[in-house]
């Protein structure tokens, strides 16, 4: 039975001080380690400005759930495929 999905989202407030240690433990140590979990696919940062704010929701477009087969035609159904990706991307604007 396939996991269900789940997002991990952490938030930090770092003293101004302390950002270049606390940055390069997370970039170096953190995401490493996490990515090193069974079922942790990816992993992204993202940083909370005005100027730097997301108008629409993030999306993934990944492999379909199944394992991956030997045969080229049945491969390439499931690996996401330009078409896939842009209706995904359009999906986001309406």
């Amino acid at each position: 039975m396939p996991a269900s999905p789940g997002l991990l989202a952490v938030w930090n407030d770092i003293a101004a001080e302390d950002e270049a240690e606390f940055n390069a433990w997370y970039v170096e140590e953190h995401v490493p380690e996490r990515l090193g979990v069974p079922g942790i696919l990816s992993a992204r940062r993202y940083r909370d400005d005005a100027e730097a704010m997301l108008d629409a929701p993030l999306a993934r477009v990944c492999s379909e759930e199944v394992p991956m087969p030997y045969a080229k035609h049945m491969e390439q159904a499931a690996l996401p495929q330009a078409e896939k990706i842009v209706a995904a991307a359009k999906g986001l604007f309406g």
